[in-house]
């Protein structure tokens, strides 16, 4: 039997995943997790870091946002590099 999916989109602290976080997205499975800038530094960061996401959570459908408001607010913009 699959494990229900938590219809929640989480986030989390840093750069990578804390154990606690494993821990959490592991159990819970949520529907996906927001990324803000305290998540972006690097282009190969991030896409580290949407892996290891997509690895603890164990689906390849788990929703990744970037928390975008639009006009002046970029959050892509520092991971240029």
């Amino acid at each position: 039997m699959t494990k229900p999916i938590l219809s929640a989109i989480l986030s989390c602290s840093g750069y990578t995943l804390t154990d606690e976080e494993k821990y959490l997205f592991s159990k819970y499975n949520p529907l996906g997790i927001s990324l803000f800038s305290r998540n972006l530094k690097t282009k190969e960061q991030t896409k580290k870091l949407i892996e290891t996401i997509k690895n603890v959570i164990n689906r390849e459908d788990v929703l990744i946002a970037i928390d975008q408001e639009g006009g002046r607010v970029n959050r892509l913009e520092s991971i240029n590099s």
